[in-house]
């Protein structure tokens, strides 16, 4: 894979949003608690310093891409690739996040076929036709089946 600039901006600010939370989190904890933060004894003085460490890392991070940055060019089409893809991404998450919330309504035999099903059409859409999304919906099926029946018959596990 070639390099992007775009993924690293977006990994940094994913990374900044876990640093500004891991920070948020121990500082809620330490005032609603009354807990020291720097201090030896504290519970909360490793998750501090973990939060320290990533955050010099984050900094010495941005530090060296944006020299690099300054001299690298990106090719359009490229760009335009790792953009499609990184919409692939965010549909697949906001697939499993309404698959996560409907399966307690549809139960996971529906769920799963539905979830699953469209999934394999996100990701095979550029070559679908009538056939293969008949090839997916029955894949789906047959998945969902030797899940059920490998928690359900065999582990004796019941699924929601």
């Amino acid at each position: 894979m070639d390099y992007s600039k775009l993924l690293d901006v977006i990994s940094i600010i994913l990374t900044s949003i876990i640093c500004f939370l891991v920070f948020f989190n121990l500082y809620t904890i330490s005032s609603s608690q009354n807990i020291p933060l720097i201090s030896v004894e504290s519970p909360i003085i490793f998750p501090f310093l973990i939060g320290v460490t990533l955050l010099i890392l984050l900094l010495i991070i941005i530090f060296n891409q944006s020299k690099f940055w300054k001299n690298y060019r990106e090719d359009s089409e490229y760009r335009k690739n790792v953009i499609n893809e990184l919409k692939d991404v965010l549909f697949y998450f906001a697939g499993l996040v309404i698959y996560i919330s409907f399966l307690k309504k549809l139960h996971f035999n529906v769920s799963t076929i539905i979830f699953t099903a469209c999934v394999m059409i996100l990701f095979a859409r550029k070559e679908l036709n009538i056939k293969k999304i008949f090839q997916v919906v029955l894949s789906s099926v047959g998945l969902v089946m030797v899940i059920d029946f490998v928690f359900s018959g065999i582990f004796k596990i019941i699924l929601p």
